[in-house]
């Protein structure tokens, strides 16, 4: 939420955000920094350099034993072919973003947690994480502080406004 006030101050009207949050995946457990990368690479790659800006989407849903979150934007999207290049190119110091969080998510949940990225050229991107509601070894860290916002959360909250 402050990188994408940050954001908002930056971009103005060109940045868009909708939160689409079920109640009952508020206490899933991520990794430190997963998340805030890919909103960031969301903003920077694919909604920075679309004229006129768009629209970013942070979902996160039950599915069960898990949660599934996606980060999602109507942006200039890529090639998908360049997909394995980028999953793999922070071992060079390129895209550490990406191939880190892929990696992480892995050796912290298993093989079958690899980021899903969903993406074509004028398309826009979009990233899905699968994370278990419980996990052996992972903690929350109960020093969250208060909630960054008076309104109560629902399933669709505008984070941002214009």
């Amino acid at each position: 939420h402050r990188y994408l006030t940050i954001e908002q101050a930056r971009y103005g009207s060109r940045l868009n955000v909708r939160l689409r949050i079920a109640p009952e995946v508020l206490q899933v457990v991520l990794p430190f920094l997963v998340l805030q990368p890919l909103v960031e690479n969301a903003v920077r790659h694919g909604l920075a350099k679309k004229p006129g800006g768009g629209m970013l989407t942070i979902t996160a849903e039950d599915n069960g034993n898990e949660a599934l979150i996606s980060v999602e934007d109507d942006g200039v999207g890529m090639d998908p072919d360049r997909l394995d290049d980028i999953k793999d190119a922070h071992q060079t110091g390129a895209h550490v973003g990406i191939g880190n969080i892929n990696d992480r998510m892995r050796t912290v949940f298993g093989a079958e947690y690899a980021l899903v990225v969903e993406t074509a050229p004028n398309a826009g991107t979009k990233v899905i994480l699968k994370v278990p509601k419980f996990a052996r070894n992972v903690l929350p860290n109960l020093n969250l502080g208060t909630q960054l916002t008076d309104e109560p959360m629902t399933n669709e909250q505008p984070v941002i406004r214009a």
